[in-house]
């Protein structure tokens, strides 16, 4: 089975025709640092759509798919790139009372990654899910 599922800020590159590029930044605390990895995805048709006009720069986006990796012939030899093809991409939920941090824990830690600061509720309930069937 080849599943991935992601969920990071969004960053679109230039759209082409019937597909659209984009990187998703997921953070995480490295040796007491906060720190960012770029995933490259590519969506294809309705999903395609739905993203480009559902989803803004730097807003939190979860997205389901499949690892594709090609491998290219460069100056340094060949390389292996790895990519993301996007089947299904959906608003990430909003927490549970009871499971947001401490108000002195997220004081401490002024910058870090918070998946759902860049989310908008009313957006986010009036279209709760799509994938292209």
């Amino acid at each position: 089975m080849n599943l991935v599922i992601l969920s990071g800020q969004y960053y679109p590159r230039e759209p082409k025709e019937n597909r659209h590029e984009f990187a998703i930044r997921e953070s995480y605390k490295s040796k007491g640092e906060w720190d960012s990895m770029f995933h490259s995805c590519c969506a294809f048709g309705q999903t395609a759509e739905f993203i480009q006009e559902y989803f803004t720069e730097g807003e939190v986006i979860t997205i389901q798919g499949r690892l594709s990796s090609k491998v290219k012939e460069t100056s340094e030899g060949n390389r292996t790139f790895v990519n993301v093809t996007v089947d299904r991409a959906v608003f990430p939920a909003k927490p549970k009372k009871g499971l947001e941090p401490k108000a002195e824990e997220s004081s401490s830690q002024t910058d870090a990654f918070d998946p759902f600061s860049g989310t908008s509720g009313r957006l986010r309930d009036r279209v709760k899910d799509y994938g292209a069937d």
